[in-house]
């Protein structure tokens, strides 16, 4: 049997990542499309026995300021027969562009902290170097002849 018989049976397990075509992350997106992917959420760990929610705004995995609503804010406390309204009036501020600098603040944020990850991962020493390392060696000789 040839792999090409083989191609019919072949399937990708649950261990394998998929292949996804590369989006353009948050921080490089232009202001209108960060808008879009702004959302409002429970920002409650486990939910409140009234129904009520700490509502906050998030791009990706960082919370956005709501200095614009208050100094220092974060979240806004909705009762819960408020909360369909909080939000409501969130996604429209949002829309109409009034935490547009919060986006912005959260987009470089989010720059920071991809250019701290790529910085960590260069400096963590690599088999090249390794390998560079044990080449230096002279290949005659015999290390454990050495006392």
């Amino acid at each position: 049997m040839s792999l090409q018989a083989l191609s019919a049976f072949a399937v990708a397990n649950n261990f394998t990542k998929a292949v996804k075509p590369q989006a353009t992350p948050l921080y490089e997106l232009p202001i209108e499309q960060a808008r879009s992917k702004v959302t409002v959420r429970d920002g409650n760990k486990v939910p409140k026995p009234d129904g009520s929610q700490a509502l906050i705004l998030s791009l990706g995995k960082v919370i956005l300021k709501l200095d614009v609503i208050a100094p220092k804010a974060t979240r806004i406390n909705a009762p819960a027969t408020e909360v369909a309204n909080f939000t409501k009036i969130l996604k429209d501020a949002v829309a109409e562009g009034q935490l547009d600098a919060e986006i912005q603040d959260a987009q470089l944020k989010m720059m920071e902290n991809k250019l701290k990850a790529d910085a960590a991962v260069k400096a963590v020493p690599t088999v090249e170097g390794t390998q560079a390392v044990a080449q230096a060696v002279p290949a005659g000789l015999d290390l454990c002849a050495i006392e």
